[in-house]
Order: structure tokens, then C-alpha cells, then sequence
């Protein structure tokens, strides 16, 4: 059985992988209904890999599971640490495999680190002439963002070198004033190249346009992880968080991941609004083209993890 946020329920409905989903979204103000559905099911496991604390371990408990498994994310108060089996403690790899190791005590094969879809994602039409380069223009958080002028150069270089070539740029719909400062900053005779799906797909309609770009130009964003799911070339950038923990972690020759450490910065740019502006306009056109030259030729190049100082 899965317990899942609403917003993902275009990625797991109908699934074969799942008995059951509920579909809970962390909040207070509806977890006796959630747990009330949780103790009719009579769940015996869980293991708690994303979610609030202290709402899913009191929720879990209070349905009736007698083993609870969970992923902490290395900052999370230890106080309810009593009602759980097992826990994760500090780790040095990657977050997929940390929270595989949570299965060990249960006997279960914790080598198998491959990202999967659990549905099938219709995949999206392309014509056969154009380059498509997808931006995912947003992240969690501004300082987590490659500037806006950085995208801005990437789109003018690379529509400049290839007649070809098209921009799409994807998001949801907080990043629409992202789209128009984009926009406003390309040179006016590529913005007709450029299609803006902003706010205009559901997730799984985002899943499929991703399958259509030759490569992907992205921060350490969801984006990111369903491009690598579904075997996707892309272009990562990291500054303020680290490959190591959540870059991609499989089919490595169709990824290039660019890090250049917050702490290996200067302190003006570190302590900057964009301080992914560390990484040039000048290094990512490179690498795009890179990838979506490997893709047309359908080499298997190694791994390309570049440590910037």
C-alpha cells in the first residue's frame, strides 16, 4: 500500500506495483480522517521515506503498525526515535540509497538503486528536424535558481549555432514571472523558438514533454529526477547542494553534472542571490551540445561529473 501526496497521484494511479494508494497531504487539519482510513487497512510495516515529522510517525503509530521503519533527514528532532524500528543515521551517498538501506533489517535487496516511473508515461511528439533543449527555469528556493540572464545567454548562444534548435521551457505555475523575465532578456528574433509549457501541464503531461527534449538544462529540481527516470540526457547544475546526495545516479553516460562547492566560491558571489552564476554560460553551452550531439549519434560516453573550484 502506498501512502502518497495528491500531487503525485498522476504518477502512481493504477499502478500494478500498488495494492492500495491513500492519498494524504501532511497536513493536521485532516489526519483523523487519514488515520481512521490507515487502521481499517491494519498496516503491520511502514517505512516513512518522505513526510512530516511529527504527523507521520504519530499517524502511523496511532493506526495500529507495530513496525515503523523511517528515512530522517539528518535534522529532525530524535524525541519520537522510541515508537520507530529503525531509522537512518548519518550517511555519506546518495539519499536513494540511504533509504534503501532501511529496508536491510527486513531482509530485502538494497542494491538495486534505478528510478523508475510506476506507470507508464505516454511518450510526447517531437518532429523529426529540431533540437529540442528543455530549461527548467525554477528550484525550491531563488538562491537555488541559475540566473536568469544565465539562461537568458544560453538560449541566444545555442538558438544562434543551430537554426535547428528549439527552447522549451518547463515549471509550474509560480514560475510564470520567470518565463516573462526570460523572455524580456532573449534577443527578439529567437523568442518565436521558444514554447513556454508553464503552467500549462499536469504532471504527467510534464513527464511527457520531458521525453521529448534532447537534453535538459536544470538545477537540482524534480524535473531533474523524472528526466533521469525515464533516461533523459541532462545538464545539471549544483552549487548549493551536491550531486553526491541527489545527482543522477544511474545511466551516467547520459548525464552531465556540473558542481562547483558554495565554500569553493568567493564570499561575494557565495553570499550573493545567485550564487549558481559560479557556473558560466560558456561551460553549460559546451556541455549542451555535448549531449544532444552524443544522443544523435547514440554514443555511450562515460559520466561527465565536473568539480569547479
Amino acid at each position: 500500500m502506498l501512502v502518497s501526496s495528491p500531487k503525485n497521484k498522476g504518477l502512481v494511479q493504477g499502478s500494478a506495483l500498488f495494492d492500495d494508494i491513500l492519498y494524504w497531504n501532511n497536513k493536521f487539519n485532516n489526519i483523523i480522517y487519514f488515520i481512521y482510513k490507515l487502521r481499517r487497512l491494519r498496516p503491520q510495516t511502514a517505512v516513512i521515506l518522505h513526510s512530516y515529522f511529527p504527523y507521520d510517525i504519530l499517524s502511523v503509530v496511532l493506526s495500529g503498525c507495530r513496525y515503523i521503519f523511517r528515512d530522517h533527514y539528518g535534522s529532525e528532532s530524535q524525541a519520537l526515535n522510541p515508537w520507530l524500528t529503525a531509522f537512518s543515521s548519518k550517511f555519506e551517498g546518495h539519499t536513494v540509497q540511504r533509504k534503501l538501506n532501511l529496508l536491510q533489517p527486513l531482509g530485502c535487496d538494497t542494491t538495486a538503486v534505478r528510478m523508475e516511473i510506476p506507470v507508464a508515461i505516454p511518450p510526447g511528439q517531437k518532429p523529426a528536424d529540431k533540437i529540442r533543449i528543455g530549461f527548467q527555469l525554477g528550484a525550491s528556493r531563488d538562491f537555488r535558481r541559475w540566473p536568469p540572464e544565465s539562461f537568458a545567454s544560453l538560449a541566444d548562444k545555442l538558438m544562434d549555432n543551430h537554426a535547428a534548435l528549439d527552447v522549451v521551457l518547463i515549471g509550474g505555475k509560480n514560475e510564470l514571472a520567470l518565463v516573462d523575465d526570460l523572455m524580456a532578456r532573449i534577443s527578439p528574433r529567437h523568442r518565436p523558438r521558444v514554447v513556454s509549457l508553464v503552467g500549462k501541464t499536469s504532471l504527467m503531461e510534464l513527464a511527457s514533454a520531458i521525453t521529448t527534449f534532447d537534453t535538459l538544462v536544470t538545477g537540482d529540481t524534480g524535473p531533474l529526477h523524472l528526466a533521469i527516470a525515464q533516461q533523459v540526457r541532462t545538464v545539471s547544475l549544483f552549487v548549493t547542494a551536491n550531486p553526491l546526495y541527489t545527482g543522477p545516479n544511474q545511466d551516467l553516460h547520459l548525464h552531465h553534472v556540473f558542481y562547483k562547492p558554495l565554500q569553493s566560491l568567493s564570499p561575494e558571489l557565495a553570499a550573493s542571490p545567485f550564487p549558481m552564476a559560479a557556473i558560466t554560460v560558456d561551460e553549460v553551452f559546451t556541455a549542451v551540445q555535448q549531449s544532444y550531439r552524443r544522443g544523435q549519434d547514440d554514443a555511450l560516453a562515460p559520466g561527465n561529473y565536473h568539480y569547479g573550484t
